[in-house]
């Protein structure tokens, strides 16, 4: 979602020096990152470790931030030693309540029982969660629900945690709609959000593992949460993680809120796009990557993809492109998912993105940002953005138009200018590095509004969480 090498008023890239901010560990908890390697594999989920091709990205997903990394749980332990209470010591009023030996305690009938409650081996107990009332009970779960671990439970389970039908329990695997998603702690299923669309993209942690950046998410203001990055092989494959930690918690926080997340795919890479063109310019290839996102998001519980192949060249490698996405629509829609894809802001990188594909997918992003000469995100350039993608014939329906939490150069983090500088969310600059402020984001979140119908964010993850919050000012601007 980043193409980090600055472009050129002609639209071309500078030929300059790269850059990247951030430190790449290869020790410890935070390995391996892009650039380490390791012979070890994660023995509980038999994932594999990054591959070849996931070299190409991650480097620059982890150097946006340098503050952040997968920084190791800590917490004290039990005290092992502590005395334990002596069972054998009787409390004072131990006999207190105790029936007397010739005492009659008569057996519960139904009709003496709660709403709620089945009599149980001589007593009233909770339906849906006693151990005993599933035991000795039979079918005191009731239709749909089976005893699991002592607790009554939604079924089928389809091999994993996830259980939803349209009435919580009960009904077959993914019978919430196409429009719902599936609140696993509850078992409903919740619609999702409709209207403005505010797509946050959250960058992953190194491996893939929980870093505690999953729970600052803001879900209440977003619509859509797309997780960036994994990466292509020319094979077809999809890869670059080690862990579904971070993913699958993000799905449990943000589907009871009614927000999608969605699996971002490819990105910068280094500006190395050859694995997808490979893979999309070869029939078998194709199929298998089609087949491997759908496996993934299944696998997630997520309700999508997002395709960031950001430089599709004009001629075949923009006619497989076209191929590749119609094929990947297909097969989402078709398991009642969404596609989208990132896109360049103007040409002639987005000359490549043939107008085929507006039909095709259900939104594009528009990556109007890191634009050379500075400011490289300004309200001008936003405008030329809508101005490009709109005149081609895309619907303003599926225009969503890019915002940086970020600032240029050289590349810092929105909350780290403001930590800074408390007076940068009041302005669109602090000392050489050009950003927006909350001004300029209200008035781009407004732009947005009356001629698309959303706004990108790169990424939630460089955004602060008070007052001066850039999501904050996005929500209060929203219609």
């Amino acid at each position: 979602m980043k193409p980090w090498q600055p472009v050129s008023a002609s639209g071309y890239p500078n030929l300059g020096p790269l850059w990247r901010l951030g430190v790449m560990a290869c020790a410890g908890s935070i390995a391996p990152f892009v650039g380490c390697t390791s012979d070890e594999s994660d023995a509980t989920t038999g994932w594999d470790g990054v591959g070849a091709d996931a070299a190409e990205g991650a480097a620059g997903a982890a150097g946006h931030d340098a503050s952040r990394g997968d920084a190791g749980s800590s917490g004290s332990k039990t005290d092992a030693s502590a005395p334990e209470t002596d069972a054998s010591t009787p409390r004072p009023d131990a006999d207190a309540t105790a029936p007397k030996p010739d005492a009659v305690v008569p057996e519960p009938d139904s009709g003496s029982c709660k709403s709620g409650e089945t009599v149980c081996s001589g007593k009233c107990v909770d339906s849906a969660t006693d151990a005993s009332n599933c035991g000795n009970c039979g079918n005191a779960c009731g239709s749909g629900k089976a005893c699991t671990a002592g607790k009554c439970v939604c079924q089928p389970t389809c091999g994993t945690t996830r259980k939803c039908g349209p009435n919580g329990c009960g009904g077959s695997c993914g019978t919430c709609a196409a429009s719902a998603t599936c609140n696993e702690t509850s078992g409903a299923c919740v619609p999702f959000k409709t209207g403005f669309r505010v797509v946050g993209y959250f960058e992953r942690s190194g491996t893939g593992a929980l870093n505690g950046e999953e729970t600052a998410v803001a879900f209440d203001s977003l619509t859509q949460v797309n997780y960036a990055f994994m990466y292509p092989t020319s094979a077809g494959d999809v890869t670059g993680l080690q862990s579904a930690a971070q993913i699958e918690t993000l799905a449990k926080l943000a589907h009871p809120k009614g927000v999608r997340v969605l699996l971002s795919i490819g990105g910068w890479m280094n500006g190395n796009d050859s694995a997808f063109e490979s893979l999309a310019a070869n029939a078998s290839a194709r199929a298998a990557f089609v087949n491997k996102v759908a496996q993934w998001v299944t696998d997630f519980g997520i309700d999508g993809a997002d395709i960031d192949w950001e430089f599709p060249d004009p001629g075949a490698s923009s006619s497989n492109y076209a191929t590749l996405m119609s094929a990947l629509a297909s097969k989402l829609h078709g398991m009642g998912k969404i596609l989208t894809s990132a896109v360049h802001a103007t040409a002639p990188y987005g000359d490549g993105i043939p107008s085929a594909v507006f039909s095709t997918v259900d939104f594009l992003t528009l990556m109007a940002y890191d634009h050379s000469p500075p400011p490289h995100s300004s309200y001008n350039y936003a405008v030329s953005s809508l101005d490009y993608w709109l005149g081609r014939g895309l619907l303003a329906s599926k225009a969503v138009l890019g915002v940086p939490f970020y600032g240029r150069e050289p590349p810092t983090p929105y909350k780290t200018l403001v930590a800074q500088d408390p007076q940068a969310p009041y302005k669109d600059q602090v000392g050489s590095i050009y950003y927006n402020g909350l001004a300029t984001m209200r008035s781009k979140t407004q732009l947005a509004a009356s001629r698309g119908s959303g706004v990108m964010i790169w990424t939630v993850n460089m955004d602060t969480h008070d007052a001066t919050s850039l999501l904050g000012a996005i929500h209060g601007a929203a219609p």
